[in-house]
């Protein structure tokens, strides 16, 4: 497993993209939160259309989440055919939807790849890897992830502080 920064900031950074990761396994890349910010850092270090394989969002707030309409229209106008999964909480996934919806009325019907939003509420099973989820504390419900993947464990917060599910979620991760 490694895992790449792509951006390290938060909100309204003037200078540092949307904090989100790239973490590549042998079998699938997951792009983590996919803020407005993020997505042009993303493509600086990963032009490549068929590189992402699951996007898996934290939370509904735009420095995570309004990148993901930019995302999914570079993939389409660049050709890419390959199949994307948009993961998140069971309760995030309506709004993602509605996202792209809202940004793009007509774009998911013009997607040249198979393109599947799923939810989850504890645990999704993907490839070679195992996601699971806690609640953190935060203004909006934010859920922080654990990817395993052969016999590694790392850890992504998101936004919020500790809850006791989330301490028992990044206990044992090689990287939080």
């Amino acid at each position: 497993m490694r895992v790449r920064y792509i951006g390290v900031g938060e909100a309204v950074d003037e200078s540092l993209p949307n904090t989100s990761l790239l973490v590549e396994t042998p079998n699938g890349n997951i792009l983590l939160d996919c803020g407005f910010s993020a997505v042009q850092q993303l493509w600086r270090r990963v032009p490549d259309k068929d590189h992402i394989d699951l996007v898996y969002l934290t939370h509904e707030h735009a420095d995570h989440t309004f990148g993901l309409p930019a995302l999914l229209i570079r993939m389409l106008v660049d050709g890419r055919k390959k199949p994307l999964l948009i993961c998140g909480h069971t309760a995030l996934v309506p709004k993602l939807e509605r996202l792209l919806e809202s940004g793009y009325p007509t774009l998911r019907k013009e997607f040249s790849f198979p393109l599947e939003f799923r939810g989850f509420d504890r645990e999704l099973t993907w490839k070679d890897c195992v996601l699971r989820i806690a609640p953190t504390t935060h203004s909006v419900p934010n859920y922080a992830v654990r990817i395993e993947s052969q016999g590694k464990a790392m850890c992504f917060s998101g936004d919020g502080m500790f809850t006791s599910e989330s301490q028992a979620l990044y206990r044992r991760s090689s990287l939080l």
